[in-house]
């Protein structure tokens, strides 16, 4: 789930930039010397010093459930396997009948 904007003190905030993917792109721009774009990184539109911003953002983290629904059948898990190990080039596991079986 990903927020793109937040109504917060009378204006629209756009969130699509995480602060932290956003330190590492523009550290990483920084380590080419001459040769990195730092100033073509997108910055973040918000500023973790609003208090009140970062309040909602807390609130959002704290009262955020999730719930995974994919539950695979034991066929697909195999399958899946099976197909990765052909695509890598390497042997495979023999798999027990029961999956529930292996360590």
């Amino acid at each position: 789930m990903t927020v793109s904007h937040i109504f917060i003190n009378h204006k629209v905030v756009n969130c699509e930039v995480n602060m932290e993917t956003y330190r590492r792109e523009y550290a990483a721009e920084l380590e080419k010397g001459n040769d990195g774009q730092p100033d073509k990184i997108k910055a973040p539109e918000y500023s973790q010093d609003d208090e009140l911003f970062m309040t909602l953002v807390k609130t959002l983290s704290l009262s955020t459930t999730t719930k995974f629904q994919f539950d695979p059948k034991d066929e697909e898990i195999k399958a899946w396997y099976n197909r990765n190990c052909k695509k890598l080039k390497t042997k495979g596991i023999t798999f027990p009948k029961d999956l529930g079986e292996m360590d």
